[in-house]
């Protein structure tokens, strides 16, 4: 039997890898052009006022993307205000925290939040966060009608999206914390500024640029999440001026209606909604991982 030289070796691996990443980019062109292609109709037929046409009607064969942004901003905003809020403070935290034990306890439920699967997520909000928003509007008095009686709506499609989306954020924010020159707290903190004022002083200004980095990728992840939302933001493709009003958003649109599309044409706005979602969480992936990459080669004052 011939043995095989370690130059074939070479050009045989050489070949697999060529090939793995010749698949990676066919996929991704191939998805691209789909998405383009099948939304052709939907372009001819609304150009761009498609983009802020208030009305998506089936019946009447209308379709705009309008309400559908609306939807998606405003859940997206819930989710950064909570994800940025709870996961910076608790990225400062761990890396304050003197008890190892604690800290890889909080960094393993952390890292267990990041791979439950999306489904799951929208189970407990159907089950948990949205009954117990409706529960709370009654008994405060708060806004009745249909929020009322379900919870479902804008505000607990953000709340869960915040969950979602903070696993992302404390790993990002924790990465950039660790990353700042060490010589310039320990400087601090020979000068005589307390933990607080070091953290706030001399780190938070270097790791600016993480921490927007990691609301970027956020910002990613919640614009793009479809499941979980869609079983608690109402499916209601309107503006409705609040927080506890149902609505839509482009992702739970897509989740909840392709497969039953009612004719070619409302086909065809799904697809073209399709690709907007992809270059909005294309835009904002590369703005995070821009900030990021900037953050790791230069920490150093820059204007943000």
């Amino acid at each position: 039997m011939k043995r095989v030289s370690a130059q074939g070796w070479n050009g045989l691996f050489a070949g697999v890898l060529a090939v793995c990443v010749l698949v990676v980019i066919g996929t991704g062109i191939l998805s691209v052009t789909t998405l383009i292609v099948e939304s052709v109709p939907s372009i001819r037929q609304f150009g761009l006022s498609f983009l802020w046409t208030p009305v998506w009607d089936p019946a009447r064969r209308q379709y705009g993307a309008l309400p559908l942004f609306y939807g998606s901003f405003l859940t997206a905003v819930i989710a950064l205000l909570l994800a940025g809020v709870i996961g910076v403070t608790t990225a400062v935290s761990l890396t304050q925290i003197g008890v190892r034990w604690l800290r890889s306890v909080i960094s393993l439920l952390l890292e267990i939040l990041a791979v439950i699967p999306s489904v799951v997520y929208g189970v407990w909000a159907l089950l948990v966060v949205a009954p117990l928003f409706g529960r709370w509007s009654g008994q405060a008095g708060g806004p009745s009608g249909e929020f009322a009686v379900s919870g479902f709506g804008v505000l607990a499609a953000g709340v869960v999206l915040g969950v979602m989306v903070m696993p992302t954020v404390v790993a990002v924010t924790r990465e950039a914390i660790a990353s700042a020159p060490k010589d310039i707290a320990e400087a601090a903190i020979a000068l005589g500024a307390t933990r607080q004022e070091t953290v706030a002083l001399a780190v938070m200004p270097f790791v600016r640029k993480g921490i927007l980095g990691s609301l970027y990728l956020g910002l990613a992840r919640a614009f793009g999440e479809a499941v979980a939302v869609s079983l608690v933001i109402g499916d209601q493709p309107r503006i409705g001026g609040s927080l506890f009003a149902r609505a839509d958003s482009l992702a739970s649109m897509l989740a909840h209606t392709l497969t039953g599309s009612a004719s070619p044409l409302q086909t065809a706005a799904l697809y073209e909604i399709g690709l907007l979602l992809f270059l909005i969480t294309t835009v904002f992936y590369g703005l995070g991982r821009s900030y990021i990459v900037r953050e790791a080669i230069s920490p150093r004052f820059q204007p943000w």
